[in-house]
């Protein structure tokens, strides 16, 4: 079967070059990525019409020069691509208990921490998975920050800044392609060009 051709599928490549970064893909619903290009707040945060987002350069990657992040609409910190593949291959490895064992760890630390300092249940998950060796502390970072990450208050966030409606000129907006419109035209321009010179007409009539 013949693959179809989707021009407005396409990837913003001028966008990436034009736009002052950051740039965020941003997964919204079920196969579907809305892409914005972030106004910084204070250097650290973003915000869209969804909520309020944080900028991590740890989980920062570069497309054409230009600083990218992947978010989640239902989680305000960037997504470690590394991390999720990092844990991933245990599950396909069939090493799950791993990861088991150490999400014990994790959770037991955390509801000995009673002030929930996230540097302080980090220290501590450490000491205690010192003697794991099949795991590293970036694989034990990104449990514990998955398991600290916490939505409802997110969802707060997205939840109060849908019900207010006034216009903040701080809002990352969505990233508009202009690529598609600039090919139309191209062939519009060609087409007027061609006709003015050639009349298709004159084949029918002489």
């Amino acid at each position: 079967m013949a693959k179809k051709f989707s021009i407005k599928g396409h990837w913003p490549i001028l966008e990436f070059n034009w736009l002052s970064g950051p740039m965020i893909i941003m997964k919204t619903g079920d196969r579907h990525l809305d892409i914005f290009g972030a106004k910084r707040i204070e250097g650290k945060f973003f915000e869209t019409r969804d909520g309020y987002f944080e900028l991590d350069g740890e989980h920062e990657y570069r497309m054409s020069n230009q600083a990218m992040y992947f978010y989640s609409l239902h989680n305000a910190k960037p997504i470690n691509i590394q991390g999720i593949e990092r844990i991933q291959k245990f599950y396909r490895d069939k090493q799950a208990a791993i990861i088991v064992k150490e999400l014990d760890i994790i959770e037991t630390v955390i509801k000995e921490v009673k002030d929930k300092n996230p540097i302080t249940i980090m220290s501590k998950v450490f000491e205690k998975s010192k003697e794991q060796t099949n795991i590293t502390q970036d694989d034990i970072k990104f449990l514990i920050d998955y398991r600290l990450y916490d939505a409802p208050d997110t969802r707060f966030l997205i939840v109060q800044r849908k019900n207010q409606k006034k216009v903040n000129m701080n809002m990352s907006s969505k990233v508009q392609t202009i690529f598609p419109l600039l090919i139309f035209s191209a062939i519009g321009i060609g087409i007027v060009i061609f006709m003015k010179f050639v009349n298709p007409l004159r084949i029918f009539w002489g």
